[in-house]
Formats: C-alpha cells, sequence, structure tokens
C-alpha cells in the first residue's frame, strides 16, 4: 500500500472491498483510505472535527456500492461518501448500538447495556427502519466488549448468514 508519511495509516481495523477499490480503515487517524487493487492511494476520506460534514472518530465503516457508510457514536451521527470523497448524506443514528450492520434490506443492532427489552439483545430493523426481531443474547455473552474491528457482525456470503464475533468467547452464533 502507498499511502503518504504526512498522513500514516495507524492501527488498521478495517479492509473492505468495493470492486476495483480497497477500503482501509485507520483508527487513530480517523481517515478511510481508498486505494486502487494496485495499492495505489486514490482518495482519503477524513473530515476531522465537530461541525456538519466531520466526524472525530470511526466507530464503524460500511460499503456499499461505491458509498462509505461512516458511523460516529461520539457525535451521534452518520455520514455517506462516495468514494471520490464528496459527502451524500449526513443524519442522526438511530440506534447507539454496541455493534451494527447496516445493509440495504435490513440492518442489525447489537447492545450489550441499556434498559428494559434492549438490553443484551440483537434487534433487527427492516427497510421502514420497524423493528422486527428480537433475539436475547445466550446467558454468559452479556459482556462482549464494544470494539471497532474484526469483533462484530460479519457476512458469510457462502452460507448466506451473519455471525457474531467477540473476543471474550470462543463461541460464534450463526444467523440466517
Amino acid at each position: 500500500m502507498d499511502y503518504p508519511d504526512s498522513l500514516p495509516i495507524v492501527n488498521l481495523f478495517k479492509i473492505k472491498l468495493a470492486n476495483d477499490r480497497i477500503l482501509v480503515e485507520s483508527r487513530e487517524t480517523a481517515a478511510v483510505f481508498v486505494f486502487d487493487r494496485k495499492g495505489n492511494l486514490q482518495n482519503v476520506i477524513r473530515n476531522y472535527g465537530e461541525g456538519p460534514g466531520q466526524f472525530r472518530l470511526i466507530d464503524d465503516m460500511f460499503l456499499e456500492g461505491n458509498l462509505v457508510r461512516i458511523h460516529c457514536t461520539y457525535l451521534k451521527k452518520y455520514l455517506i461518501f462516495n468514494l471520490e470523497v464528496e459527502l451524500i448524506e449526513e443524519g442522526k443514528l438511530d440506534e447507539i448500538a454496541d455493534r451494527s450492520y447496516i445493509g440495504k434490506d435490513f440492518s442489525l443492532f447489537q447492545f450489550q447495556k441499556g434498559e428494559g427489552p434492549e438490553k443484551y439483545t440483537i434487534i433487527r430493523k427492516g427497510k421502514e427502519n420497524e423493528v422486527d426481531g428480537f433475539v436475547p443474547l445466550k446467558q454468559g455473552n452479556e459482556d462482549f466488549l464494544r470494539y471497532n474491528n474484526i469483533q462484530g457482525f460479519q457476512y458469510d456470503p457462502f452460507r448466506d448468514s451473519f455471525y457474531l464475533t467477540s473476543m471474550n468467547t470462543y463461541e460464534i452464533p450463526l444467523m440466517d
């Protein structure tokens, strides 16, 4: 990977593949690096701050087509950029979850803490943002820690299923 010394990748957290591009999240610099398949830097999504169109931390990063969605729970908002680093949309996060998956047809949210029915559960929301499923966590898995890395919801295209990983257990729950 070729990137400038003035903006290094520090504490790499996620890598996403998009058509002919590779996206790399740098946790410490709060940046998403966009590379071509040969590792040449194309763009860097980095709008550090607390104002409109800006984010302080990347708590999660999603890729759908040529759009990158960044969650910043510190500011309780999400931002959507295209791969040319243009801000497409900014909005308030509906759920401040410990882990999430945002898809075109549905979303998954895992709550580590909370009150009432949201405590220690996974919820599924459909296209209209309606809750259409609760999955209580198995007893003993309540202490999943919040990290934005390989822990969390992962999609397995071979099984057409999701799995949820955590550093605190060897068990891997599988969901259709």
